[in-house]
């Protein structure tokens, strides 16, 4: 199981790379990223990223709260 986390951290740190080089270097990857900002895009971002991890607090600190756990499935 290591092998595929470190492979998938990897990955991550790929594509932040990529996305940080093209938001200072490229107008229409810029353009994009602000549609995305914008509704209705940025619902639908918000949605997408939730199925991609669910976890951790979504009530304010004064009263801690977690949305669901990560969906393990065998």
């Amino acid at each position: 199981m290591q092998i595929l986390l470190d492979k998938l951290s990897i990955s991550v740190g790929h594509l932040k790379c990529l996305d940080e080089i093209f938001r200072e270097n490229h107008e229409e990857y810029q353009r994009i990223e602000k549609l995305f900002g914008e509704i209705p895009f940025k619902e639908q971002i918000i949605n997408i990223s939730r199925e991609l991890y669910a976890g951790g607090k979504t009530a304010p600190q004064s009263r801690p709260r977690f949305d669901r756990q990560m969906i393990l499935v065998l």
